[in-house]
This record gives C-alpha cells, sequence and structure tokens, in this order.
C-alpha cells in the first residue's frame, strides 16, 4: 500500500483537494490524514508565496498540459518549509479529462542545503586561492621584479652587474615558481592513481608547510592496505580542510599528520597546538567543518573534533571502516 512506502503519496482530485494522504506525507509535515483530506492543498500546505504556481499546475493538468514533475515547498505543521521534488501523474476517468492526480514526492531539503553550502565551499576556496595569489605570489613576483628593475638602472648608468647580482634574482624567480607549485596543488584535486593516500599527504603537508610557515609532520602505518579511491580522496579532503581549519582560527606553531590502521578501521587525524576550539563549539558549525562530516558520513565513518586532552590544540580524527574503504 502507499503507507508502507518511503516516498511521500498524495492524490489530488480534479480541484486539487486531498483524497489520500500517506504515512510518509505524515512524517514531514506533522498532519495526520483526517486533518488534511478534502482540503486543498495549496491552502492545506503550501507556502502562500508558492500557491499561485500550484494552482497554474493544476489547470495545466485538467487542459491536458501534463507537468510531469516539479518542485514545490510544503509547509509542516510546525511551520518548517520542506523542499519536495514531485513526480506526478494524471489519471483520467472515461472521457479522457483529469480525474485524479498521483503526486510522488522526495523530501531534497538537506540536499538542496547542501548543494548550497558546497557552492558557497568552492566559492570561498576561490577567494582563498586568490587570496594566497595577491599575498603570497604576486608580492614575491613584485619584488623581484623590483629588483630586477634595479639592476637594469645599474647597467643602463655603466655599473657592472655581478653573477652573485643575478644569483638572487634566479632564486627569487625559482621561490615563486616554488610557489606556484604548491599553489596549483590546492586549485587541482589529488588524484591517486600510481600513488598511495600517505604519498599524498606526504606532498600535501610540504605544499601547506611552504605556504603557511608553520611546519608539519606525516606519519603513515607502515601496514596500511591499498584504499579504494573515492575513500581516499575523502580522508585526503578532511585533512586538507582540518589544516585549512587550523590555519584560518587556531595560529598553530605545528601540525601532525597521521594515518594508520587497527583491526577494523582506518584512522586519520589531523592535531594542531593552536589555541584549541571551545568545549561549548558545535562541531558542525563552519563550512569546512560541516563538508568534513558530510565526507565521512559518505564513507559511513565516524569524525570527532574535539580539544587535544591535556594539551594545547585541537584534534580532527576521522575513523573509516577498513572493509568499506579499502579496495577491492
Amino acid at each position: 500500500t502507499i503507507d508502507t512506502m518511503e516516498a511521500l503519496v498524495v492524490i489530488l482530485d480534479a480541484e486539487g483537494r486531498i483524497v489520500r494522504f500517506n504515512e510518509a506525507c505524515r512524517r514531514v509535515t506533522g498532519y495526520e490524514s483526517a486533518e488534511v483530506i478534502g482540503e486543498h492543498v495549496a491552502e492545506a500546505l503550501i507556502p502562500e508565496d508558492e500557491r499561485s504556481k500550484i494552482q497554474a499546475t493544476m489547470r495545466a493538468h485538467r487542459s491536458g498540459q501534463q507537468q510531469s514533475s516539479f518542485e514545490c515547498h510544503w509547509l509542516s505543521k510546525s511551520g518548517e518549509r520542506r523542499l519536495i521534488e514531485w513526480s506526478n501523474t494524471m489519471i483520467t476517468d472515461n472521457h479522457g479529462g483529469m480525474q485524479y492526480l498521483l503526486g510522488t514526492g522526495i523530501d531534497i531539503t538537506e540536499r538542496r542545503q547542501l548543494e548550497q553550502q558546497i557552492l558557497a565551499v568552492s566559492e570561498e576556496e576561490r577567494r582563498r586561492i586568490g587570496q594566497d595569489l595577491h599575498d603570497i605570489l604576486a608580492s614575491h613576483l613584485a619584488g623581484t621584479a623590483m629588483m630586477a628593475k634595479s639592476l637594469r638602472q645599474q647597467l643602463s648608468r655603466g655599473r657592472e652587474v655581478t653573477e652573485d647580482d643575478l644569483g638572487v634574482i634566479v632564486e627569487h624567480i625559482q621561490k615563486a615558481s616554488q610557489q606556484a607549485r604548491a599553489l596549483s596543488h590546492s586549485l587541482m584535486p589529488a588524484r591517486f592513481e600510481g600513488h598511495s593516500l600517505g604519498e599524498a599527504l606526504h606532498q600535501l603537508a610540504s605544499n601547506k608547510q611552504e605556504l603557511m610557515g608553520f611546519p608539519h609532520t606525516v606519519e603513515i602505518g607502515a601496514d596500511l592496505p591499498k584504499l579504494d579511491e573515492t575513500a581516499a580522496m575523502h580522508l585526503y579532503r578532511i585533512a586538507y580542510e582540518a589544516i585549512n581549519n587550523a590555519a584560518k582560527h587556531a595560529a598553530p606553531g605545528h601540525v601532525w599528520l597521521r594515518l594508520y590502521c587497527t583491526d577494523e578501521t582506518v584512522v586519520l587525524e589531523v592535531r594542531d597546538d593552536g589555541v584549541g576550539i571551545p568545549p561549548e563549539v558545535d562541531p558542525v558549525d563552519g563550512l569546512g567543518l560541516h563538508m568534513m562530516h558530510h565526507r565521512a558520513d559518505v564513507m559511513g565513518a565516524m569524525l570527532h573534533v574535539a580539544p587535544v586532552e591535556g594539551g594545547k590544540g585541537t584534534v580532527v580524527r576521522c575513523e573509516a571502516p577498513l572493509e568499506a574503504a579499502t579496495a577491492s
């Protein structure tokens, strides 16, 4: 029956009045069937600013212009707006006119919120890389250009330029090249074809140390198995976000990365010796932390973010099931 289905199922008559209302609809809205049966769906469940869209949809169906899918909000009994993605099927009478409209829906509220958060994270990442390009690489190149300009002026005045003078310019250009390479790794996601997550973490630490200035220590367990590429990518991005959060909020003097396995789990730890986080802070606050939790959830992993016990700083610990994380 429709009451055992996970999807929301609602049946409307030709005027838009609710005829059937399944258990999934009740869970999402908080309304019992008896409270809404016979009510027009637009007046009973649709926010006022979207009612005209629903009424237009019903008119289109009655005129034979089927709209197979669309999105709209339902307003729960408590006043919460839930975004529902609907797939509609028209049930006709003997004359081909609409008798009922069968709507099957999926609550996509959290999915849409996550999509928006991902966009916000992407925009923040672009802003951060742009800031790094300006503060680190552009300023370094500007200084190098000034040195080269000074040498050119000296040459124009007849002063001899020595090998040491040119060597300084070469050193600055090489430094700029290293900075550009480190920043490019921030732009390009890591790939694990042909190398391990451990090697990628070593490279990540090297790049971040060069860009951010504080040292990183990486410890990789000797018995670590070959990981599934998707799981490795999620663990890599968790480490990436944890280091960036530390740099942004904690003012650390050192960051430690550990990757090892137990009998049942693959464990990634990122620890810093910075100012730490207050115990009362919600660990899912902030886009970076939210994305770390999301990536852990996708793997079926547990993520813990907490102050370092008996010391200063913060530790991010992700424990992924060994069977799910390893390559088949």
